[in-house]
């Protein structure tokens, strides 16, 4: 049954909109051969959080992240060793949002890395952190040169390289965070 309109001519719409970007509404209505027509003023839809996933090792044999939490568990890669990371933009249905990277200025995401273990340990670097915006297709893409100068176990983020989703503001609730043992190389022979 259609929303009865107010004396004020206006009716309550609810609306769910799964993608991002900036956006308008607008409806048209043809009463007694005459077309009403009217939209919004535009609006940013941003995406909900950025996952990071498939976590791997470059290199052969392209070994998976085995997200270690303690010193004993199995080590990722090697200090300075390359390797790659998914970032997805979500809705908040948690579904891919497809227009993330396709906007005007299309925009990216800057991933971190924060040292977890050891306590107290040095903090590296990491490198070739930045995805850029023009990378992501269905609201993915992959970093595949990421690599980190120390050892140690770390978890990484992702943020907005713009800090700010076409204006309007950082994406909301927390990064997806995931962790990755990083080893001391092999000493040369």
């Amino acid at each position: 049954m259609p929303t009865p309109f107010v004396s004020t001519c206006a009716a309550p719409l609810s609306v769910h909109y799964s993608d991002v970007g900036r956006v308008r509404l607008s409806a048209t209505k043809t009463v007694a051969g005459a077309t009403l027509a009217g939209s919004s003023n535009a609006f940013v839809v941003k995406p909900a959080s950025l996952a990071i996933t498939s976590i791997r090792q470059t290199a052969s044999p392209n070994t998976p992240n085995p997200g270690a939490s303690a010193a004993g568990d199995a080590v990722f890669v090697r200090a300075g060793e390359s390797f790659s990371a998914t970032v997805t933009a979500l809705g908040a249905t948690g579904v891919a949002t497809p227009n993330f990277g396709r906007e005007t200025t299309p925009e990216g995401v800057q991933l971190s890395a924060t040292l977890v273990q050891p306590a107290g340990g040095a903090a590296g670097t990491l490198a070739n952190a930045t995805v850029s915006g023009g990378s992501f297709a269905s609201g993915a893409a992959t970093a595949t040169q990421l690599h980190y100068s120390e050892v140690g176990i770390v978890t990484l983020a992702a943020n907005l390289a713009s800090g700010s989703y076409l204006g309007a503001g950082a994406v909301s609730g927390p990064s997806r965070e995931a962790s990755a043992s990083i080893q001391r190389p092999t000493a040369a022979p």
